[in-house]
Order: structure tokens, then sequence, then C-alpha cells
């Protein structure tokens, strides 16, 4: 086999291209994978430094924590017992708070009781002595007192500043029907001079209804709508005896 310059030189030319081409598709990937990996592996040790450091700290927090927990735990069970104490304390005094209130309200539950006991029989003694009283005039009263008891209201209703003008000046002036009860029946010239007075005060055109009602004892009652006008002895009796009640 002959071989010439110029084949040796190709053959040349060509393993150094192939050493080229080795160099730009192995060699060169090759070593830049070894020196990623070596950065890697450079970097995995300072990550691990650097958790082993933080490991170290977290563990001498932790311990630190421990004590502080440990302290806090100590701190708040002197405050527990403490504020137990306190509340103690306070329960107590509320207690005999509540304690004196509830005496205070027995006290005067007892005083209130007592009280309604003797308005009670201070009411009864009213009512005794009302109905005795009531029994009594009911004896001795006569038509010639209702009267008197007439001829007073009369009086008064020509006064008009007097009290029954004053009340018979509150009511309905639309209402035309006038009541007049009496204990005894009226005599014509007595309600003649009422039916005059009332007109005036009034007005005319009024309808009078009469009745005699004896519980009145002695004297009238006039109702009109929106007033009346009571005198006679029930009803004397009766303020008299509602006077005295709370």
């Amino acid at each position: 086999m002959h071989l010439s310059l110029s084949t040796f030189l190709i053959e040349i030319a060509n393993f150094f291209v192939l050493l080229w081409i080795l160099w730009r598709l192995l060699v060169g990937p090759v070593r830049r994978v070894i020196a990623e990996r070596k950065a890697e592996v450079a970097r995995m040790r300072e990550e691990t430094a650097k958790d082993r450091s933080e490991a170290e700290s977290l563990r001498r927090q932790y311990e630190n924590r421990l004590k502080e927990w440990a302290s806090e735990k100590e701190q708040a069970r002197q405050a527990l017992r403490k504020s137990l104490e306190e509340e103690e304390a306070r329960l107590r005094i509320a207690l005999e708070g509540e304690i004196e209130k509830e005496r205070e309200k027995a006290r005067a539950r007892h005083d209130r009781e007592e009280a309604e006991r003797r308005l009670a029989v201070e009411r009864r003694a009213m009512e005794q002595a009302t109905g005795f009283a009531a029994r009594f005039l009911s004896s001795v009263v006569t038509p010639e007192i209702e009267g008197r008891i007439i001829d007073l209201v009369l009086e008064d209703l020509g006064d008009p500043g007097g009290r029954s003008s004053r009340i018979l000046g509150e009511s309905d002036r639309e209402k035309r029907t006038v009541r007049i009860s009496s204990a005894y029946p009226l005599a014509e010239a007595r309600r003649s001079a009422l039916e005059k007075a009332l007109s005036e005060r009034l007005g005319p055109g009024r309808d009078y209804v009469y009745s005699v009602d004896g519980s009145l004892l002695a004297g009238l009652r006039i109702e009109v709508e929106g007033a009346e006008v009571s005198a006679n002895l029930q009803d004397e009796l009766r303020f008299f005896r509602d006077s005295g009640r709370p």
C-alpha cells in the first residue's frame, strides 16, 4: 500500500477535525456538567451548613423558649392564684351584700305588710264608721234636710263662680239630657227652680229626667254628659271614706 504525502496530510487534517468535533460535542459538555455538578455540590454544602446553623439556632431558641415558658407558666400560676383569691374575696363581699339586701328586702316587706295590715284595719274601721254614719243619717234625715241641701245647690248655681257652675261649665253643651237624682221625690216648685237655674248655666231647651235614689240619703246628684254635681250625703260619706285611703 502506497501512502502519499497528500493522503497523510488529509488524514492528519481529518484527525484534528475529529478531535475538534469530539471537543465540541463531548468534552465541552462533560466539563460543563462536571462544573455544574461541582457548583451544585458546593451550593448544597453551603445550604447544609446554613441549615445546620439554622437548626442550631432553632435549638437554642427552643431551649430558651422552654425556659421562658416555664417562667411564664409559673407567673401565670401565681397570677391565677392571685386572681382566684381576689375573685373569692369579691364574691364573698358580693354575697355579704346580697345577704344584706335580702335582709333589707325582708325588713321592707315586713314593714310593708305591717303597714298594709294597719291600713286594712284603718280601712275597715273607716268603712264601719261610714256604714254607721250612713245608718245613723238614714234614720234622722228628712225631706226638710234635703230641701235645705237643694237650697244650697240653687244658691251655688246662682253664683257664676260657684263650684257647681264651674263643674257644669265643663259639660258637653251638645248633649241635651240632664239627669237629676234625689233621695226623696221633688216637688214641682223645686223642679222648676232647678230647671231655671240649670238653664241659666247650660242654656235652654234641655230635657230633664228625674229619678228617686234612696241610697243618696239626702240631697241631689245632677248628671250632664261630661260633668256631675254631687250634693248628697252618700257621696259626702264616700268622699270621707276614700280620703282616708292611701
